[in-house]
């Protein structure tokens, strides 16, 4: 139980008294299906925190898996992946076991069952669709072909799960102040090997399908760790512009002290 415990009882009860066919029309219905069911089995809240633990240990297993020094890569993912997201962020770590199932089958150039995973992990957190991109960067065969049907499968995604909370999720991880602080370590935590990676990618034994995946993802850490160095009045006075003109009643919620 993390920060978000009393959140995360809420879901639980919220969704004790409706029909599936209600359900599937929720925000993150894969995340309340896990709800539902434990609702219906009697599995309590415990429940919903075995089959999240499940999702997220299967995923970072067979990604470990996938990697030439497992146990080392495990050993890693302890102090922060483990103890800090899988057992603090129920919606986050369903979402990231999928994420790291279709990362492995991207490394195997198995792009349709990466969108497949990533998908799924959005259904449980739309931020997962933000991956789909990647699909298109780092595939080495028929890159054309696969732009193009991945990149509308990602803006169906995006109208189906993101569009109408893109303001909310945006205000709620990059504008509230205590998560701006957060996100600078975060980002430094993803800058510092990816430098490491651009700068020594000879050393590391990446496979075909492996490497330009791995390369993408050290350029988009850095790139992103430059914007939130470079332009955060700038972004900030772009979001509240956007809140303002959109949403003007949503910024009577305590949530938005911008």
């Amino acid at each position: 139980m993390g920060g978000d415990w009393a959140s995360y009882l809420g879901y639980f009860y919220r969704v004790q008294d409706i029909s599936f066919y209600d359900l599937l029309r929720m925000s993150d219905p894969g995340y309340q299906f896990v709800n539902w069911v434990a609702n219906n089995v009697g599995w309590g809240i415990w429940g919903v925190n075995l089959i999240s633990a499940l999702v997220f240990s299967t995923g970072l297993v067979v990604f470990c898996r996938s990697l030439p020094r497992p146990w080392l890569a495990v050993a890693v993912a302890v102090p922060y992946l483990i103890t800090i997201v899988g057992m603090g962020y129920t919606r986050q770590s369903i979402a990231l076991g999928f994420a790291m199932l279709g990362l492995v089958s991207l490394g195997r150039k198995n792009t349709l069952w990466f969108v497949v995973w990533v998908l799924l992990g959005a259904t449980c957190h739309k931020s997962a669709i933000l991956l789909l991109p990647i699909a298109a960067l780092a595939t080495t065969r028929n890159k054309y072909w696969t732009a193009i049907w991945v990149g509308i499968v990602s803006i169906a995604a995006y109208f189906l799960l993101l569009e109408e909370a893109v303001e909310l999720l945006y205000a709620g991880y990059i504008e509230s102040e205590y998560q701006s602080q957060g996100a600078f370590v975060r980002l430094a935590m993803n800058a510092v090997p990816a430098l490491m990676l651009l700068l020594w990618g000879k050393r590391f034994s990446f496979s075909e399908g492996e490497a330009p995946l791995w390369r993408w993802f050290a350029l988009i850490s850095l790139a992103l760790f430059a914007i939130l160095l470079v332009t955060p009045e700038l972004l900030s006075n772009l979001v509240f512009k956007t809140l303002i003109k959109r949403h003007p009643d949503r910024l009577c919620s305590p949530r938005f002290h911008l």
